[in-house]
């Protein structure tokens, strides 16, 4: 038996559902419904009082990696654009004060670093958003000190990145309004459209999340990011094959893949190798998976990496959102698709980011589920 071969069909629908025994195919379809619930909430009023600051600073406490990455994301691309540094901390810094908004993010309520941290930035005279789950230890701490942004699409923390990355980008356009112009809906329309496409029951070729993970499995993968905003997309990819897909990937700037690749032997990259033909006893130790390159990017930098990625050959897959494709979305009275969407103007490379990490997540998924039996 050929181990690297997949157990499951990626065209096998009913395969793929019966197998997803934790519902994670819903889950990771879900990044346009959190997004359009923080759009809900923003509308509102939720973080109406803070249209009236002008913050020494914005303070946003994330502990875990889910959490983390999805602001990283937003300040990688976005922070340069407001008017007022974004520090991202697991802690609150002792300097904080009644100049400061800060932004509590996470999955945990009884985390007792996040509730010790709320009740020092409200005692100190912060003006606290809590974007956790408000119950337990965080209920009793936060009361009515502090605006509420809880979660109100409940999905494991592994794919919370769009609703997180959300939160972030309203609460700085609530304060700047002038800043951002990010349209929420729009990106929440965007990822309910790759979550169309992405559905069990599209086949291998026009599914980008089941290509995506076709092309990886039986490889080695790293993950690379073609510019230094998707940075955090790339480290993205390598967390969520682990956490989902349960596999060990890498993630590494282009330029060092690059400067790396010449280094590799020749035999680690040799991608005619079938592993149902190596005995280890006669042939000696195995063959090592071909590797496989996954160059992450957005649309603007796309021609850039390319050419660099060149250099790799076939070894590199250079991966993005395609934003002037035209968009089929269901319809929301009868079900049927219909042409149109947001323009393309509408979604920035942050946008197409957040929608990669939509992307990325489906890939693990099925990755797991073609391996699960």
């Amino acid at each position: 038996m050929n181990t690297l071969a997949p157990s499951i069909d990626f065209d096998d629908a009913a395969a793929l559902i019966s197998a997803d025994q934790s519902g994670y195919l819903r889950h990771a379809a879900t990044s346009g419904a959190q997004v359009r619930s923080v759009a809900e909430s923003v509308a509102e009023g939720a973080l109406r009082p803070l249209s009236a600051l002008r913050p020494r600073s914005l303070i946003v406490l994330a502990r875990r990696g889910v959490a983390i990455a999805a602001m990283r994301l937003v300040v990688d691309n976005v922070a340069h654009r407001v008017g007022f540094p974004v520090v991202v901390t697991h802690q609150l810094p002792p300097w904080s004060g009644a100049l400061d908004v800060v932004l509590v993010v996470g999955d945990d309520p009884g985390d007792p670093v996040l509730v010790e941290s709320v009740d020092k930035a409200v005692r100190w005279g912060c003006e606290v958003v809590i974007a956790t789950p408000l119950e337990g230890p965080m209920r009793a701490v936060a009361a009515s000190r502090t605006l509420s942004m809880p979660p109100r699409v409940a999905v494991p923390e592994s794919f919370a990145t769009a609703g997180y990355a959300a939160v972030l980008i309203a609460v700085m356009q609530q304060i700047d309004e002038h800043a951002l112009g990010f349209d929420l809906r729009a990106l929440a329309e965007m990822l309910d459209h790759e979550a169309l496409r992405s559905h069990p029951q599209r086949e291998l070729f026009e599914n980008p999340a089941k290509a995506l993970a076709g092309r990886m499995f039986g490889h080695r993968v790293i993950f690379s990011n073609g510019s230094a905003e998707s940075r955090a997309v790339a480290s993205h990819g390598s967390a969520t094959m682990l956490r989902v897909g349960h596999i060990i990937t890498a993630d590494a700037d282009l330029r060092d893949v690059v400067g790396a690749y010449s280094g590799l032997s020749v035999a680690s990259l040799a991608a005619d190798v079938d592993p149902i033909f190596h005995d280890p006893e006669i042939d000696g130790g195995t063959v090592d998976a071909p590797l496989r390159v996954v160059v992450l990017t957005d649309s603007h930098h796309r021609p850039d990496v390319e050419r660099q990625s060149a250099l790799m050959g076939s070894v590199a897959e250079v991966t993005s959102v395609e934003p002037l494709s035209p968009p089929v979305f269901p319809s929301s009275e009868s079900g049927a698709p219909q042409e149109g969407g947001p323009p393309a103007s509408e979604l920035s490379h942050l946008g197409e980011f957040i929608v990669l990490c939509a992307r990325l997540d489906l890939a693990a998924v099925y990755t797991q589920l073609v391996r699960s039996h």
